[in-house]
């Protein structure tokens, strides 16, 4: 059976669900509501949602069929009239049963009963970011290695062994050769040994000094108005996503926040230095500059997280610039600040450049799947909250925080260029050497016609008298 695509609207008496279903069989269409359960099946369909609040099949229930669009058009009757459904635009978790939880090794797993308890209690957490957060200390397992629980990656750090295939076929997914044998330490010493060699300061330099006309443009550039609603092609891939309530523990709720912040910037920046437009580079880009994905890092601050993109941003794109870097955190900032749907609504653009780049599906698979079914469930406080963290931190960045030396090279730089701009400051001092210059080239040039001329006359004497 397929899932409809669908959608849901309210008023103070009805719920109404709208499902678009062209090639349904209408003499066999069955609709069930009651509680928080709804039901409509329709052969080829199949549709069941878990409502965030209840109704009731009575006389004022209703439905209909829209030949113009291909819908049914369902009315479901409130059992409290008047009362807000909450979260209609997140599809995902209206099809996702309270109880199904996935199990991961950071990811609580809860029963239907205490899900709703822990939502109003994450509803209230608030998340402390001014405070390293501690990672959990690397174990050692029997083998003498380090235990693969203590530094997994992917969505909560959960995933481990993910890599070992594919790095074989595809090398240039990640900075790091054998991410699984590496604690979260060393992937972090790893990774920033990895920049300090290629970054390059010539490049720096270009970019600051005779900047591509692109740098400016860029930096001008001001993105499209964030979406209040999902696009249809959007709500098919959320109806794609995985059904399961991804519950995060509060020991690794600061940095699964942090790394979305990470993802999100690569995706900015690759829109901001194309002007909006999504090539074909967008996708390897915006993996690059994200730790997270390049090199399985975990955060433990905001500061941390800033830095790092700012530092790949320095290092690998074409245009390598620091008010670039500076200008496409804000637009994170803004991202977050405006919600959870426009939100996911870059997370799935990404996820789309991902689909498109030979390997990356990965990407999808261990991070964007699981935080758009997250995010789904996040209290907006939560991203908000994100966004001034990050904002204070960007306020406080410095470049010599960065490790890149930018203020040593960029003073060496003005130097160079003062020296050079001396040279030509007094054009008259110029004028006046190089008429000196070609002075006493001429009186050479003269010493030398004349001195070749007496060599000539005394030879024709010479001449002469052998002659007499």
């Amino acid at each position: 059976m397929l899932t409809p695509r669908f959608e849901l609207s309210q008023d103070d008496k009805y719920l109404v669900v709208t499902i678009y279903a062209p090639f349904t069989n209408i003499d066999r269409t069955e609709v069930f509501m009651e509680g928080t359960d709804f039901r409509f099946s329709s052969p080829p369909y199949f549709l069941r949602l878990h409502l965030p609040g209840e109704v009731e099949e009575s006389d004022a229930a209703s439905g209909a069929w829209d030949a113009e669009t291909t819908s049914f058009v369902v009315k479901c009757p409130k059992v409290v009239e008047g009362e807000h459904f909450p979260g209609l635009d997140m599809l995902t978790q209206l099809l996702t049963p309270k109880g199904d939880t996935s199990v991961k090794n950071v990811v609580e797993e809860l029963n239907g009963e205490d899900f709703e308890g822990r939502e109003e209690e994450e509803e209230e957490e608030d998340i402390e970011w001014y405070f390293e957060q501690n990672v959990p200390a690397e174990k050692e397992n029997h083998a003498g290695g380090v235990d693969v629980l203590t530094h997994g990656y992917g969505f909560g750090f959960a995933e481990t062994s993910a890599y070992s295939r594919l790095l074989a076929e595809f090398g240039q997914l990640l900075d790091l050769r054998d991410p699984d044998s590496l604690s979260h330490k060393e992937r972090e010493e790893q990774r920033k040994e990895k920049e300090a060699v290629e970054f390059n300061p010539e490049h720096y330099l270009a970019d600051l000094h005779d900047g591509d006309p692109m740098i400016e443009e860029a930096c001008r550039w001001q993105p499209d108005t964030f979406g209040e609603k999902f696009t249809a092609e959007q709500q098919e891939q959320l109806l794609a996503l995985p059904k399961k309530h991804y519950l995060v523990t509060r020991t690794e709720l600061a940095s699964v926040h942090l790394a979305l912040a990470d993802i999100l910037y690569g995706h900015c920046f690759a829109l901001r230095s194309s002007l909006g437009d999504v090539n074909t580079e967008h996708g390897w880009l915006a993996a690059k500059l994200s730790a997270s994905l390049s090199a399985c890092a975990r955060f433990s601050s905001p500061s941390s997280v800033v830095r790092s993109c700012v530092r790949r941003a320095l290092t690998y794109p074409y245009l390598r610039h620091y008010h670039l870097a500076t200008q496409a955190w804000k637009d994170v900032v803004g991202l977050l600040k405006a919600g959870n749907i426009p939100t996911i609504q870059g997370l799935l653009a990404l996820s789309e450049s991902f689909t498109e780049t030979p390997g990356f599906y990965i990407f999808n698979q261990l991070y964007l799947s699981p935080y758009c079914t997250w995010l789904q469930t996040v209290p907006p406080s939560h991203l908000s909250s994100l966004a001034s963290a990050i904002s204070s931190s960007l306020d406080k960045l410095s470049k010599a925080s960065l490790g890149l030396d930018l203020e040593e090279l960029e003073h060496a730089a003005q130097l160079t260029l003062q020296e050079e701009e001396g040279s030509r400051s007094n054009p008259i001092e110029d004028q006046l050497q190089d008429l000196t210059l070609q002075l006493g080239k001429v009186n050479v040039e003269e010493n030398l016609d004349s001195d070749d001329d007496s060599s000539d006359e005394t030879s024709d004497s010479d001449d002469d008298s052998e002659d007499g």
